[in-house]
């Protein structure tokens, strides 16, 4: 036996992944990844209607200029976030600070390595909330964020979907 994955063109359910679940009475969508978030971001905002009353922020890091041109439909929706020879994440992280989020007295401390790996992918479960947050990337990018988001914010975890996609420096697997 053998089982391939691939897309279905006869599929006629909802294309957008299941860790997206924003709630109905969303205000804002403040929208994070690195680029190997790009396919997931891109059927995101594709499925947005153009009318959507929330407010959309979407912010992607890439290694260079030229990788916007992979977005698609994405590209003209979303701030290109360079990495230009910084440590992936580094953009990410400087873009959450200045996306305008209630700000209470906090520090972001370095995380250690067993904790990043034990909150690599956090599923929402949004039922209300004005404002929900969806961050794909590195895992140890999503950990600070995601902490940044706890301490500095506190954001209530629920209204956000928290992937971690791959590891610097560490093999897949």
């Amino acid at each position: 036996r053998i089982q391939v994955a691939a897309p279905n063109r006869g599929f006629t359910g909802s294309r957008v992944g299941f860790e997206w679940k924003p709630p109905a009475t969303v205000e804002r969508m403040i929208i994070m990844g690195d680029e190997t978030a790009l396919p997931a971001v891109s059927n995101i905002l594709e499925t947005l209607a153009p009318d959507h009353p929330a407010q959309v922020e979407c912010f992607v890091e890439a290694p260079d200029h030229g990788d916007h041109e992979a977005a698609g439909a994405a590209a003209p929706r979303s701030s290109w976030l360079t990495r230009s020879g910084a440590r992936p994440g580094e953009r990410l992280k400087q873009a959450l600070r200045y996306v305008g989020l209630p700000e209470i007295a906090g520090s972001i401390d370095a995380p250690s390595p067993l904790a990043t790996a034990a909150r690599q992918w956090e599923a929402s479960d949004a039922l209300t909330g004005a404002i929900y947050c969806l961050i794909a990337a590195e895992a140890n990018t999503v950990w600070v964020l995601r902490h940044d988001l706890l301490d500095r914010h506190w954001f209530v975890l629920r209204n956000a979907a928290l992937m971690g996609y791959w590891n610097e420096g560490r093999p897949c697997g």
